[in-house]
């Protein structure tokens, strides 16, 4: 167990090496493009047409510049991180929204499950001018 956690600090040590200043911890939640209260259509509002769930790796945030790239880490064992591109604008509640398929590839979704509200790390890596 011991061991587990040590990897897992060296692992998140390293990533926030990589990350610029502008990293922030934050609560995230997920959204999909149909079915989703919070998400009453499927208008992305940076890329100005509907979402596709099983193909766009969008983030949803009130500030961040549109289609900037975003590094994602989730802050539980097994850290794991994920890329996206700002497709969306909002949410109302949290910090950063995630749709299906970047909540999928940082874990959330299988074993263990995505408990509505999740802490966080991200970064903007790149922003498209």
């Amino acid at each position: 167990m011991m061991r587990l956690i040590v990897l897992w600090l060296i692992r998140l040590f390293a990533a926030l090496l990589s990350l610029p200043h502008t990293a922030q911890i934050g609560v995230a939640t997920r959204f999909s493009a149909y079915g989703d209260s919070g998400n009453p259509t499927p208008y992305a509002a940076c890329v100005r047409r509907d979402m596709d769930d099983a193909r766009d790796r969008f983030v949803a945030h009130r500030t961040l510049p549109c289609m900037a790239r975003v590094l994602i880490c989730r802050l539980k064992l097994p850290l794991r991180c994920t890329r996206a591109q700002v497709g969306d604008r909002g949410p109302a509640r949290a910090d950063i929204d995630l749709n299906v398929l970047v909540a999928r590839d940082l874990g959330y979704g299988q074993r263990g499950g995505f408990s509505g509200r999740e802490h966080v790390l991200f970064a903007v890596e790149r922003s498209v001018r």
